[in-house]
């Protein structure tokens, strides 16, 4: 068995590969992956065929029992919509798993007479893309406005912020207490899958940090445990 990871960025754009590349790693770590072989393609973004783009080379490499990470599916290619689908069931076709790190969706083999689960897959990743990228250009617009009045970017390093679920903390675990799973859950508060994940581990760790340094008590919320946190660092600083 081999692991496969694909980064992909086009001059289009200018992206940097450390985005994906971070995400990649992060994956890898949640599961226990280790990366044999890394394929970063930095392609024009007017070629258009999968010789030119690279993916035609990671297709003849695979074999049963491999894996291929990637952060979403339009890294597979800027081609059609249907080609990409293509793409994805050569992939599983020849045995290996494709695995999706935004959307933390996998594809096997045994998926390609699946259909339900192929297009929902599929379509898990690509909105996960796109709500990447909404959220990077959102970012690199706010970033622009505060140049342009003179202001300072960023967050003072190690500074814990809130996160819109914080105030649904309660309710979410209760959710989850009774068996209710992360779709529904994401679904009933409006975010994607991975968002609330995300979340989830974010307050898993801050609960044990607070353990750690003796700021744990009974029934603290996340923003409370925040705001103890803050004050640590504030105060330590």
């Amino acid at each position: 068995m081999t692991n496969y990871a694909l980064i992909r960025v086009s001059d289009e754009r200018k992206q940097d590969s450390e985005t994906q590349l971070h995400a990649i790693k992060l994956y890898c770590a949640k599961y226990s992956i280790q990366i044999h072989y890394w394929y970063d393609f930095q392609i024009s973004g007017s070629k258009f065929n999968r010789e030119q783009r690279g993916i035609a080379e990671v297709l003849r490499k695979l074999e049963p029992g491999d894996n291929l990470i990637t952060t979403d599916l339009p890294r597979l290619g800027r081609e059609s919509v249907s080609d990409l689908m293509e793409i994805a069931l050569a992939i599983i076709n020849k045995g290996a798993t494709l695995h999706f790190c935004y959307s933390e969706e996998t594809l096997c083999a045994k998926d390609q007479n699946n259909p339900t689960k192929l297009f929902l897959t599929l379509a898990d990743s690509f909105t996960a893309w796109r709500f990447a990228k909404e959220r990077s250009e959102k970012a690199r617009a706010a970033i622009s406005r505060r140049k342009s009045a003179g202001l300072a970017n960023g967050r003072p390093k190690g500074l814990l912020v809130k996160s819109k679920l914080d105030q649904h903390e309660h309710k979410i675990i209760a959710m989850k207490n009774e068996g209710i799973s992360e779709y529904k859950i994401s679904d009933f508060f409006n975010v994607h899958r991975t968002t609330l994940r995300s979340w989830l581990k974010t307050r898993e760790n801050l609960i044990q940090k607070a353990q750690q340094l003796g700021l744990w008590e009974l029934g603290l919320s996340i923003s409370d445990i925040k705001e103890l946190l803050n004050k640590e660092q504030q105060d330590n600083s």
